[in-house]
């Protein structure tokens, strides 16, 4: 279901079964109702964007768009992709889901950008999971795979971003919502329980904007899974390496979640994952007393340092 207006699109089953779907507008001022066309088998995500509402099948063809005002039906095929899940802002419309091979559907994961308004495909990407549960806004696109990995896209030309592995644990995702510079994801299990809500807090979003106005560039933009990582050194107050880590570009280094283990950094305009930058560990533990952040791919190891 999804809100537009005063209308709310439902997406239905009125069979009670996979093999036919359909989309219901009702308006909320006077209760009134009206269905579309049957739409096809295997109808699994809605979302809206101007003048349309798009639904997303398992099945060929891929995409269903409804007009809002005429309920007619327009067909878009995504080649070799099982939709499951769809997002849109103002210009574009994002399918998550997994690749097919000769009508088998495999195991990795695909996200497809389509122009809202000529509905060509404009971009596509491959990941190691099958897509969940994506969301988007006008800046960004964030998928989240069957394991749990998050990838973080432009929404301009679905260039990757970063990857992010939650250290929380397994979970089930249902949902994904950014919120400011928080990313909601609603799990079915988590745990051992049934429900449960994960909030990524650590400035996500605005570190990436902060390390874009600075001119620092967080990702190669290549197709792999390690993209947007640099090596962060710590050293003791005597000058010499006591650990290193991974840190994830553009991510605030005093914040849980900026690095593979645990953040060390005191928060300040340079606890800031980017090449080049460096600064004070927090108080009180001698062995961390200072941070260095220098390039993965170039750097084996951290260089050692006089005191």
């Amino acid at each position: 279901m999804i809100a537009s207006g005063a209308d709310l699109f439902v997406l239905g089953l009125p069979a009670c079964s996979s093999e036919s779907s359909r989309v219901t507008r009702v308006d909320t001022v006077n209760g009134t109702k009206k269905s579309s066309p049957d739409l096809g088998e295997w109808a699994n995500a809605i979302t809206a964007t101007g003048s349309d509402v798009w639904v997303g099948h398992a099945r060929y063809p891929a995409i269903s768009i409804v007009n809002k005002a005429q309920l007619t039906v327009e067909k878009v095929d995504l080649a070799g992709v099982e939709v499951w899940a769809l997002a849109s802002n103002k210009l574009s419309v994002f399918a998550g889901g997994r690749p097919t091979s000769a009508g088998i559907a495999l195991d990795d994961g695909s996200i497809v950008m389509v122009d809202a308004r000529s509905r060509k495909e404009i971009s596509r990407y491959s990941v190691t999971e099958m897509v969940m549960e994506i969301t988007a806004n006008e800046d960004y696109v964030v998928a989240i795979g069957r394991q749990g990995t998050i990838w973080v896209f432009s929404a301009i030309d679905l260039s990757l971003i970063r990857t992010i592995h939650s250290s929380t644990g397994p979970y089930d995702p249902s949902m994904v919502h950014i919120a400011g510079n928080d990313l909601i994801i609603s799990a079915r299990t988590y745990r051992g329980d049934n429900g449960a809500i994960l909030v990524f807090s650590n400035g996500i979003f605005s570190e990436l904007a902060r390390a874009r106005i600075k001119g620092i560039s967080s990702s190669d933009n290549s197709n792999s899974a390690d993209q947007g990582e640099a090596l962060v050194c710590y050293y003791n107050s005597a000058g010499l390496q006591h650990d290193a880590d991974i840190c994830y570009l553009g991510s605030d280094l005093s914040q849980r979640g900026s690095t593979q283990l645990d953040a060390r950094c005191l928060r300040d305009s340079r606890a800031v994952c980017a090449i080049g930058n460096s600064g004070p560990c927090r108080s009180g533990a001698n062995e961390y007393n200072w941070f260095s952040v220098l390039d993965r791919d170039a750097t084996a190891q951290c260089p050692p340092v006089g005191g």
